[in-house]
């Protein structure tokens, strides 16, 4: 039976911390061993041999983590000297005691089992000092994400004002990366978010004219505007007027004019507000202005959105509109997390207006042919004008009885 006498200290080169300094010390990944091979005389063994390499975590039995089986050359003492390679820093990121099992080919493992021990400056290694290792000692992109635990950095981890801007990859923080509530107003510099920082944000548009236009009697367009809208939500459209209303007493007809808001799905117009300034036909001769105004919400989806502003008058009368305008304005979201009957009955579940929706909401809705308001309608009633017709007959009355006193 031949038997290895050791002659040196295993050398186990910063292997104990080799798992934490492996990236910046680039720490050799093997063992240098130094023997003497006997046979049981205690004579010089010289010629080559097989030896197998183990290392275990226990004196006797345990778990193997690592064996290679290695060609020697002893020298004509039987002295040796061999590299045990391509041993994983994990074998050793435990701590725990470890133990190297040799055993020449053909013959039982020796025993008992050797430790395997740290050199001093690898000892050293371990016990590395806080704050010894800075920013220069370590290399670019040596620490990336993968050798981060998951939550190890936090705030306490980073000094104030440390991470600015220029640490930050672009897209790299979401609304995923921030806590909910974890942003107020402290952590947001006066005059630091403008429009362009603000996605979905509210928008409008409109249109003005501060001329006269005359009414024809068909419904025809008075002006259209556009806006932009960067995502569903909703557009809030408001039309605003004057209406000059020349009115003759007792003719056949009421004296109006009109106003509604279309949009354009699918080429197709279709009339979502009316309204009207109308004077009764009983009502005194003379020219009347009447303000008139309209408005409606429209759910919209991402894209252009354009609202129109149409109006036409009685064919007995001319009607102008003067000083009007129209005004839309984009709403990212219903905040009353109310709508009114109307929109419920339009919206789809993706919060569209199909053009049968809409069509059949124009023409069988009372909701939208009856917009108008008592305030912007001036109308006599019957009842009015029969007592002011009465009121005159009896002054004349009076009159005429004073003059046949008179006579």
């Amino acid at each position: 039976m031949q038997k290895i006498l050791i002659r040196a200290t295993v050398l186990l080169l910063a292997f104990l911390c080799l798992g934490v300094l492996q990236s910046a010390a680039q720490a050799p990944n093997s063992i240098s061993y130094q023997g003497r091979l006997t046979d049981t005389n205690g004579d010089a063994v010289t010629s080559g041999t097989l030896v197998i390499f183990s290392i275990y975590d226990a004196l006797s039995g345990g778990s193997r983590s690592w064996i290679d089986t290695i060609f020697i050359s002893p020298d004509s003492s039987g002295i040796f000297t061999v590299e045990l390679a391509s041993i994983s820093s994990t074998v050793f990121q435990s701590g725990n005691k470890l133990y190297l099992q040799i055993e020449v080919l053909g013959d039982s493992p020796m025993t008992p089992r050797q430790l395997l021990t740290s050199a001093p400056y690898a000892y050293a290694a371990e016990m590395i000092a806080d704050n010894s290792i800075t920013a220069a000692k370590i290399a670019t992109n040596a620490v990336g994400a993968s050798e981060i635990a998951a939550n190890a950095v936090g705030a306490s981890e980073i000094a104030s004002n440390a991470v600015t801007a220029a640490e930050i990859a672009a897209d790299a923080v979401g609304s995923s990366e921030i806590a909910t509530g974890a942003v107020g107003s402290s952590e947001i510099a006066n005059n630091s978010i403008d429009r362009l920082k603000i996605i979905d944000e509210c928008g409008a548009a409109d249109s003005m004219n501060y001329n006269s236009y005359s009414l024809p009697t068909s419904t025809a367009d008075i002006m259209s505007q556009e806006i932009d809208v960067p995502a569903s939500g909703y557009v809030l459209a408001m039309a605003f007027g004057m209406l000059n209303i020349p009115h003759v007493y007792s003719t056949t007809n009421d004296s109006y004019g009109r106003i509604s808001l279309y949009y354009l799905p699918g080429g197709s117009y279709y009339s979502v507000t009316l309204n009207e300034g109308r004077i009764s036909r009983y009502a005194p001769s003379g020219t009347y202005d009447i303000p008139v105004y309209s408005q409606f919400l429209f759910p919209v989806s991402a894209g252009t959105f354009t609202v129109y502003l149409k109006g036409s008058r009685s064919s007995s009368v001319s009607v102008t509109i003067d000083n009007f305008s129209l005004i839309l304005v984009y709403i990212p979201s219903n905040y009353s997390g109310k709508k009114s009957s109307l929109l419920t009955a339009l919206e789809d579940a993706d919060g569209a207006v199909t053009n049968d929706e809409l069509y059949d909401a124009e023409h069988n809705s009372s909701n939208i042919r009856d917009i108008s308001t008592e305030a912007n309608i001036m109308d006599l009633t019957s009842r009015e004008l029969l007592e002011n017709r009465i009121s005159n007959l009896e002054e004349q009355l009076n009159q005429l009885m004073k003059r046949l006193e008179n006579e």
